[in-house]
């Protein structure tokens, strides 16, 4: 009716400013906790993890979008608001990110024929409303991180937790057909505690290696914008690890985070069941090494 289109698809530049990007990400780390956790409580439930590859995939687009999203700074300009590791231009950088954010609901609708209709429509809503929080929760974290709000006021950790555990958990709940099912809410209860766990042990060992001028971890997993944790303006990062320690707020993140663990751990305790059970042990296998390593390290010193 119009005419043929004015502009063509430039496949090379969608491989170098897209694709590109995202495996390098995802090539520079070793943890894929997220499918992992799904696969294994779809397997758990009797089905093989296989028949959902686009399920799989959007839960691991949403941590590399995040990981992205985690490499800038609030500048007052572009060269101020990018880390000197990215190789990307800002908007380029946020481009991506965003896009593969929306990518993760449109693999779920669209792409997900093993899920019934209407599964799949209650998985795609969880997708997107988690990255709504995620986005709220990040808002708020900075504007936490200028006040410099104590632990106990981290309410909005809650907004965070969806994409670290609960996610996985919702994914092999719709895999399963039992996301109505009465375990459901136990399960994604004890994910979204144990998801806040294992960030704040994750703040604490990425903010000590950064310290140490030691890559930081903390890259398998985005950490927070922790205000008690982080340098003051031009404070080196080794004297405000000290500083932090000394003053004792790294004991209180640490505090908060064994009492999100125990939340999980009594949230599983009347569980039953291979989805309960599968979903302790990898919670034990994962939050609980990391908090004894950002206990050991905030002893280090």
């Amino acid at each position: 009716m119009t005419g043929p289109a004015r502009f063509d698809w430039d496949v090379e530049a969608i491989q170098q400013g897209f694709i590109d990007p995202l495996y390098e990400l995802f090539d520079q780390k070793t943890e894929r906790w997220r499918p992992t956790l799904a696969a294994l409580l779809i397997e758990a439930g009797g089905r093989a993890p296989e028949r959902y590859p686009a399920m799989l995939a959007a839960v691991e687009l949403q941590h590399l979008a995040l990981l992205m999203l985690e490499r800038l700074r609030n500048g007052r300009n572009i060269a101020e608001s990018t880390t000197p590791e990215s190789r990307l231009p800002l908007p380029v950088l946020v481009t991506v990110a965003y896009t593969a954010k929306q990518m993760a609901s449109t693999l779920v609708i669209r792409h997900e024929g093993a899920l019934a209709t209407g599964t799949r429509s209650w998985l795609a809503y969880q997708v997107s409303r988690a990255l709504y929080e995620a986005s709220a929760g990040m808002a708020v974290d900075i504007q936490f991180a200028a006040k410099e709000a104590s632990p106990r006021e981290r309410w909005h950790l809650r907004l965070l937790a969806p994409l670290t555990f609960r996610l996985p958990v919702d994914c092999a709940l719709a895999a399963l057909d039992r996301h109505e099912a009465p375990e459901a809410r136990t399960l994604r209860e004890a994910a979204s505690h144990a998801s806040i766990a294992y960030r704040l042990a994750m703040d604490v060992i990425g903010r000590h290696d950064r310290a140490r001028g030691e890559p930081a971890q903390a890259l398998h997993e985005l950490p927070i914008h922790w205000s008690p944790l982080a340098p003051r303006p031009d404070e080196a990062p080794s004297v405000a690890w000290r500083r932090t320690v000394e003053s004792g707020l790294v004991a209180d993140v640490l505090s908060h985070a064994r009492r999100e663990r125990q939340e999980a751990r009594e949230a599983l305790a009347t569980a039953e069941g291979p989805l309960a059970a599968t979903l302790r042990v990898f919670i034990e296998a994962t939050v609980d090494m990391r908090l004894a390593e950002a206990e050991e390290v905030s002893h280090a010193e």
